[in-house]
């Protein structure tokens, strides 16, 4: 029984014994241009230590050899040749009192596979990456590297040396453009080198670039160009793009699916809010990347919508055409002219007009002849990217008036004419004086009229008359309103009209020689004289309302015949002489 408690409490003490001599798992690696491979490890050896075995395979299969012994007790690492620094596992043993007791682990000399990248996206407003996860076993993190400056080829560890990752996505909130290209690698915690080193397949698709989505707007058609850099590095590339688009805040809406970019979005309109992005889509597998959103205002060309000639008409006080037109203010100005023609078809230009105007206006045409002159008139509008409007035509009316015998006055005048109008009827208007009365009013189909003036009236040898056109003017958009075309002022003077008597008697009704006058108020010029049957001069006067009473010097002058002579000018510089014999009855 004694015995039986020895042997027992000797077990005890070896498994205690045992328990603190070991060796951990070694980390194996590449020294990267050197040709060895290093290993190391830890331990607590034991007291009838004999030497670490180093044993190595060339892969995952075959057994591991042995392929040298470290009789130090103190050595933790050893450097094994490998020229070709190609993939090999290795395991370390510890000999004691002759017997390998402990083995560790097969632990490959290669970093831990980096995996695939699956997207670099740019998420509100911060690229952000995105992997699959490493199928090695003993990854620890990840190593982020950033290429800087962009196309350098420099990639540096990011954010900071040595900053593993855990997880599989990485959002960068530092980044001051949003073209940046990545890399990553997998560390192990004995294998950290630097990118690029350890097995071919790390980085399996090389570095990724974000796409970045810069957008241009052509303000004249109001198309939008869209434009991207490749997505690069898929494992099997890019199979389409699919360009996106948020419109006012609605749903999001595919607009297409191109191999490539750029991509024109037509015809945007004015006021629009366009928010545009891309997503990349990889051939068979489904990963995509989103490239940064683009959020556009629109405001582009705007075309005039309408133009309209409202109106020609005289002006009272100028007596020049007065044009009248509405127009789309809300337009994008480039440049208008007011045009006029002699024919309706031959347009010339006569004034500019300028841009800091309302949406009604009117403008003088004062190079015009409107007393001899009709002319069409017309608005040319051509916008910011040369877009071009006319209005529709119009025309001033033209009024001509004539002297004729017998006190009338003869007018006549051009009808009516504007387009998308109509005429109803005509005023004709006269003045007298500062009177300005309506003298009659004619249908729409009369074109002139005779006025008999009034020889008793002094006044009406200058009557003065114009036009008044009453129409109904109908434009799109705009109910059916009235428009007033007034003509031309004319003056046709009536000459005046001198009869002189036969006879007089200075005792009787007609007691005076002078003529009767029809508007001789208008004569510039005027004398008449009194002449005996000897030629001497009896009388003169240059007043045609001043008479000759029949004497000389306050003496009566005896019955017969006396000789007149009746010399004037006319208003128009007309001069005109009338002889004849008055008899002086007594």
């Amino acid at each position: 029984m004694r015995q039986h408690r020895i042997l027992i409490l000797a077990f005890l003490f070896l498994f205690s014994s045992l328990k603190s001599q070991s060796v951990s798992d070694p980390c194996a690696r590449v020294l990267v241009g050197t040709g060895q491979d290093s290993i190391i490890w830890s331990a607590v050896p034991c007291v009838n230590f004999g030497g670490f075995i180093i044993f190595a395979s060339p892969d995952d299969v075959s057994a591991p050899l042995s392929i040298d012994t470290v009789l130090d007790i103190n050595a933790r690492g050893y450097r094994n040749p490998n020229p070709g620094e190609t993939a090999r596992n290795y395991r370390v043993a510890m000999i004691c009192g002759g017997v390998i007791v402990f083995s560790t682990g097969i632990v490959s000399n290669q970093r831990p596979v980096t995996p695939d990248l699956r997207s670099v996206s740019i998420i509100g407003g911060n690229p952000v990456l995105s992997w699959n996860p490493s199928p090695s076993t003993n990854v620890v993190g990840y190593q982020v590297y950033k290429e800087n400056p962009y196309a350098s080829g420099n990639f540096f560890p990011y954010p900071a040396n040595n900053q593993l990752i855990n997880g599989l996505s990485f959002t960068d909130p530092n980044n001051s453009s949003l073209l940046v290209r990545y890399a990553i690698v997998a560390l192990s915690s004995c294998n950290a080198g630097l990118l690029g080193e350890g097995n071919p397949l790390d980085g399996t698709t090389g570095p990724h670039s974000s796409m970045f989505l810069a957008t241009s707007i052509d303000s004249c058609t109001g198309n939008i160009t869209l434009r991207w850099n490749d997505y690069e590095n898929w494992r099997d590339g890019v199979d389409y793009y699919i360009v996106r688009m948020i419109r006012n805040g609605g749903n999001p809406q595919n607009l297409d699916s191109v191999n490539s970019g750029p991509f024109v979005y037509p015809a945007a309109q004015n006021g629009d809010a366009l928010e545009f992005w891309i997503e990349a889509k990889e051939q068979n597998i489904s990963n995509n990347a989103l490239s940064n959103r683009v959020v556009m205002s629109i405001d582009v060309n705007k075309k005039m919508d309408f133009l309209y000639l409202t109106n020609v008409t005289i002006d009272a006080t100028s007596q020049k055409p007065l044009i009248s037109w509405r127009w789309d203010r809300d337009s994008d100005f480039g440049f208008a002219v007011l045009q006029r023609s002699d024919d309706s078809t031959n347009w010339s230009n006569i004034q500019s007009i300028a841009n800091n105007l309302l949406q009604d206006n009117s403008i003088l045409d004062n190079s015009a002849d409107a007393a001899n002159q009709q002319y069409y008139y017309r608005i040319n509008f051509t916008d910011a990217c040369g877009g071009n409007l006319v209005s529709n035509k119009g025309a001033n009316i033209l009024l001509k008036g004539t002297a004729e015998d017998a006190f009338i006055n003869r007018l006549g005048w051009t009808g009516f004419y504007q387009e998308n109008a109509v005429a109803e009827i005509y005023d004709l208007h006269k003045i007298v004086g500062s009177s300005d009365l309506r003298l009659i009013t004619l249908p729409n189909t009369d074109i002139q009229y005779s006025d008999q003036t009034n020889v008793n009236n002094p006044a009406e040898a200058q009557s003065c008359y114009y036009i008044e056109a009453r129409g109904i003017i109908s434009l799109p958009g705009n109910p059916p309103r009235y428009v007033f075309s007034r003509s031309n002022t004319v003056c046709p003077e009536q000459k005046a009209v001198l009869w002189f008597p036969n006879a007089f008697a200075p005792e009787g009704k007609n007691n005076e020689f002078k003529p009767v006058a029809g508007f001789g108020s208008t004569l510039e010029d005027y004398s008449l004289q009194i002449y005996d049957r000897y030629g001497a001069m009896l009388f003169e006067t240059n007043e045609v309302d001043q008479g000759w009473d029949g004497t000389v010097a306050n003496k009566a002058l005896p019955q017969g015949v006396y000789v007149f002579i009746a010399r004037y000018t006319q208003s128009d510089g007309e001069s005109g002489i009338q002889k004849g014999t008055v008899l002086l009855i007594r």
